[in-house]
């Protein structure tokens, strides 16, 4: 359904008539679903370009997400969008969820010096920015599922040191769910709202997918437990089977 909305936006020149608003809902959508589509946001970049100047916080937020949630690298498109979120920090500091959405934007932009040149530049510049963004996002607060918490048991059970709602100030600030502190591993415990919904089943949020490629482009090992499976596992052998099994030898 999503690629034939895509080609047909593409196909009839639709994307000629979108607004700022239809541009920020698409891009997000599409990111959302963790649907890569390059054509289409190469098209959403040249018409966000018409509307820049005009365009709410909310959808500048949404659009720059979207194309970080994309893994898109437009070096002239990254350099305008930092700008501008510069001038409504000035202006409109108070937009907490702006500010996390534009310190993944920047997460992006430092993880890429070779794609995207003028971007990391123009980010030399913006250290206020920066930093506002990034005390923000490491200021949210933990909240651990009962899920969360009966993994953390049967980690214990299995004698593995772990520090719980790590916040990984070498990696953008990014709080895990478990940090195993003899190794540069991360274990994120997905519960349903990490996943959505397709045609081929559950898969992995736009969300949740950005998360686990910055950190792995910092250097960490993410491994991921999904609720569905655990869900599946009876009684504690079963649990500190399936655990020992994915986190493979020590």
């Amino acid at each position: 359904l999503m690629a034939g909305l895509a080609g047909r936006a593409l196909q009839d020149g639709l994307l000629d008539s979108f607004d700022q608003q239809a541009v920020a809902n698409t891009a997000w959508a599409f990111a959302t679903l963790g649907l890569q589509n390059e054509a289409l946001m190469a098209g959403l970049v040249r018409v966000t370009f018409r509307h820049l100047s005009n365009f709410s916080a909310q959808n500048l937020g949404n659009t720059a997400w979207a194309l970080v949630t994309a893994n898109f690298l437009d070096d002239h498109a990254f350099e305008a969008l930092l700008l501008l979120c510069n001038h409504l920090a000035d202006s409109s500091p108070e937009l907490d969820h702006l500010w996390y959405q534009v310190h993944q934007l920047i997460l992006h932009v430092r993880l890429h010096p070779q794609g995207l040149p003028a971007s990391n530049a123009c980010l030399d510049g913006l250290n206020k920015l920066s930093l506002h963004c990034q005390t923000l996002f490491a200021s949210s607060s933990p909240s651990p599922s009962r899920l969360q918490s009966a993994v953390a048991k049967h980690l214990e059970d299995l004698g593995i040191v772990f520090q719980e709602e790590a916040i990984l100030h070498d990696a953008g600030s990014y709080r895990v769910d478990f940090l195993l502190t003899s190794t540069r591993t991360v274990i994120e415990v997905d519960g349903p709202s990490h996943f959505v919904r397709s045609g081929h089943g559950l898969q992995p949020s736009g969300a949740t997918l950005l998360k686990h490629r910055q950190l792995h482009l910092f250097g960490y090992r993410v491994v991921s437990v999904p609720f569905y499976d655990w869900g599946q596992l009876r009684g504690r052998n079963a649990r500190v089977s399936y655990l020992r099994k994915l986190l493979g030898p020590a």
